[in-house]
């Protein structure tokens, strides 16, 4: 059995950041930090108490490309072990290349599903594979990332068609298919909200509602 100040030491002085977030039995996709070392902390800008017990979303900046945010989502959701180079933010919102690992681990004990999250700092990353690969390795990263990228175009071709559909749906939803205009249960939504904005403002106000018969005839 490791002693606890030699697990102490490796948690404190390991240059590579890494995290445990417990995931949702069923997808994983949805998990919550429980645990981080000290150089998760020094790459990410986050506090130990800004990671733990927050959703793994926490990880993602505002700039990371939606198609990379798509690839790491659907991996997790298959409990896939991946790792991948990405331009991400810090909690400061500076830009940094880093290399994102993930994990999936069990306890047999209890059947609670696991994520072991790596992060490595990449300063002089140039989009190229870093020296120390051998030719193998180097392979491999390559068959991967083409790979990634295929699917990458077509997870940004579904959500191009998902976004479309959606907002047909949304306009058709809220549109009168006779005249264009706002249906009824649009209108009375709105409706409601000018009526309470009035009323905070103390305004007076009437609503007068008219009813044509045969309208569409």
């Amino acid at each position: 059995m490791v002693p606890k100040q030699i697990y102490d030491q490796v948690s404190d002085k390991a240059s590579e950041g890494l995290a445990l977030a417990l995931a949702d039995e069923n997808d994983g996709a949805i998990m919550v930090f429980q645990w981080c070392n000290r150089a998760f902390t020094q790459i990410t800008g986050y506090a130990q108490s800004d990671v733990i017990g927050q959703r793994g979303t926490v990880l993602i900046g505002p700039d990371v490309a939606q198609s990379n945010h798509l690839l790491i989502i659907e991996k997790l959701m298959n409990w896939e072990t991946f790792s991948m180079t990405l331009l991400n933010n810090r909690k400061d919102g500076a830009l940094c290349w880093q290399r994102m690992g993930w994990t999936p681990l069990s306890d047999p004990v209890s059947g609670q599903r696991w994520w072991l999250c790596s992060l490595i700092d990449l300063p002089d990353h140039n989009g190229c594979i870093t020296n120390g690969h051998s030719a193998d390795v180097a392979l491999l990263d390559h068959t991967a990332e083409t790979d990634d990228k295929h699917r990458l175009r077509q997870l940004e071709r579904e959500n191009a068609h998902l976004q479309a559909l959606a907002a047909t749906v949304a306009k058709e939803s809220n549109e009168d298919a006779l005249t264009g205009l706002s249906n009824r249960r649009h209108f009375e939504v709105e409706l409601k909200s000018w009526i309470s904005d009035l009323k905070a403002d103390g305004s007076d106000f009437a609503v007068l509602y008219i009813d044509l018969d045969r309208f569409k005839l």
